[in-house]
């Protein structure tokens, strides 16, 4: 019965830090849901893919932070850097995905909110996504938000909004300069990759435990820290490689669209100016 009680009370634990980011998720989709109402009623429907992708990145965040996957997050290495993954950058890009400019809109309309968009800028996104990676990673903070609930939680909005914030800059949510167009955008997705592959490479080819709170509780599931530290790189390594590639083919489908859509234009402006020529 005693243990038992244990198991309850860690689950009931477990359930109540789960809570908050829960209820902002669904806080997050009933606005979601009712702006899109609002124009659709206004004749500017937001498209079912961009609603299926704000679903999909939803789930995905429930999972990361309700799942196993966060109890185990706390005794390996490489579960707590999917579980990362899951948050900064495939929720993220599915959320960043989702988001138009009509939908946006409302945020923009108070001045104070309008400075919000200088962090959406690609010069200023990136670097910001770089910085905020290699921060929490820093062996002393990584440990500390293992130990302490709130700086955890901390740490996963950090790679969540930094993670919407760069991405957001190619899914089109907010105003870009007109130069960042497909050669840019290429460049700055391959940017993003090699600064995940160099933190990859590092946990993958130390020969020491970068994190030594993981030795205890890796051993309990039958492998060494060091392995699991191996196993969280190749995810990192692995799991970037598989989004760079969807970003790419996406980018080049989408410029091509673009550069077909533009020639029309050109046809039609052509076919305009001579009436006579049928």
């Amino acid at each position: 019965m005693g243990l038992v009680a244990v198991v309850a009370a860690g689950n009931s634990l477990h359930l109540i830090e789960a809570l908050p980011p829960i209820l902002a998720v669904l806080g997050w989709g009933l606005l979601y849901a009712r702006r899109c109402r609002t124009l659709a009623a206004s004749g500017r429907p937001v498209t079912r893919g961009r609603q299926v992708a704000f679903a999909a990145g939803a789930i995905i965040i429930a999972i990361a932070v309700v799942s196993p996957v966060d109890r185990l997050a706390g005794e390996l290495l490489s579960v707590h850097m999917a579980q990362h993954l899951l948050l900064g950058d495939i929720a993220a890009l599915l959320i960043a995905a989702s988001l138009s400019g009509p939908l946006l809109a409302p945020l923009w309309r108070p001045q104070p909110l309008r400075a919000l968009r200088l962090i959406g800028h690609p010069l200023v996104a990136l670097p910001l996504w770089i910085a905020n990676l290699y921060l929490w990673h820093v062996p002393g903070l990584y440990q500390l938000a293992l130990r302490n609930d709130l700086v955890h939680a901390l740490e996963h909005l950090m790679f969540f909004a930094c993670g919407l914030n760069m991405w957001v800059s190619i899914t089109g949510g907010v105003p870009v300069p007109r130069w960042f167009r497909q050669g840019p955008q290429l460049a700055y997705v391959a940017a993003v990759r090699f600064g995940g592959m160099l933190l990859a490479n590092l946990l993958i080819f130390a020969g020491s435990v970068v994190y030594p709170d993981y030795r205890e509780t890796a051993a309990r599931h039958g492998i060494s820290a060091l392995t699991d530290q191996r196993i969280a790189g190749a995810l990192m390594m692995l799991e970037g490689m598989v989004v760079a590639i969807g970003a790419f083919a996406w980018l080049f489908v989408r410029g091509a669209r673009e550069a077909e859509r533009r020639q029309v234009l050109v046809e039609l402006g052509g076919g305009g100016s001579r009436p006579d020529a049928a």
